[in-house]
């Protein structure tokens, strides 16, 4: 039985698919008018998806409750976070040949103590994974990037730069993985959807009527310069 976010999901999923094909359709069509001596003259046609609305019936048959036992306050949820981090930020480190100096290793464990402090939050509000991850990367390649104390200057080192530009990526992305399991799944409703089900469901009083009114936007690339490095942006059009 499908969960209704799932459901709605696909149907948006569907009319995205739709919007692809008419694009790959104008693409072949504009190289049919460019290979054309007359139509290369001719304005190429290309129809935007214009405002589409579905009227969908469901029948909600339960909600799924994943977990009853409350939520652990946010400090017993950052020591379990700050256990993480460390494991994973100590196997990127390995990975990617990186040494920390014994007064980068005290920096660093600092810092990273200052922003567990600043991540607390009053009970029953949830904690961001995403911000705490970003921040603790941050964090940890600034700290990787300030100039040695013992008689080495590692940013004029620009092999250990790359290995640190390299690290703070893949250190971002395995803390994403890895803290993603302290979020907590929300409760989903199963719903009925197909004729035969819906027809057993009996009267239209007993269901849901939803209502979707889908209009067309779009995103496109866009490089910004971030931390001196160019990065690669999706941001609407």
């Amino acid at each position: 039985m499908p969960y209704l976010g799932d459901y709605i999901g696909n149907l948006l999923s569907e009319i995205t698919t739709a919007r692809v094909q008419a694009d790959i359709e104008s693409v072949r069509v504009a190289e049919l008018y460019a290979s054309h001596p007359l139509l290369k003259h001719i304005p190429v046609p290309h129809f935007r998806l214009p405002t589409v609305t579905l009227d969908v019936p469901v029948a909600i048959k339960e909600i799924e409750e994943v977990g009853m036992e409350p939520a652990p306050a946010s400090a017993v949820v950052l020591r379990s976070i700050r256990k993480n981090f460390d494991q994973v930020l100590s196997s990127r480190l390995k990975l990617s040949g990186i040494k920390l100096s014994d007064v980068q290793a005290k920096n660093l464990n600092r810092e990273v103590s200052r922003k567990f402090t600043d991540f607390k939050q009053p009970s029953g509000v949830p904690l961001s994974m995403t911000h705490i991850a970003d921040e603790l990367v941050f964090t940890a390649a600034k700290v990787l990037r300030e100039p040695s104390r013992e008689g080495r200057i590692e940013r004029e080192d620009r092999s250990n730069l790359e290995r640190i530009d390299k690290l703070e990526s893949e250190l971002k992305t395995g803390l994403y993985m890895e803290f993603s399991k302290f979020l907590k799944a929300p409760n989903r409703l199963n719903v009925a959807i197909t004729t035969a089900e819906l027809r057993e469901a009996g009267s239209s009083e007993v269901m849901a009527n939803i209502h979707l009114s889908i209009t067309e936007d779009a995103f496109e690339w866009s490089v910004i310069e971030s931390d001196g490095k160019p990065r690669s942006r999706l941001v609407p059009e």
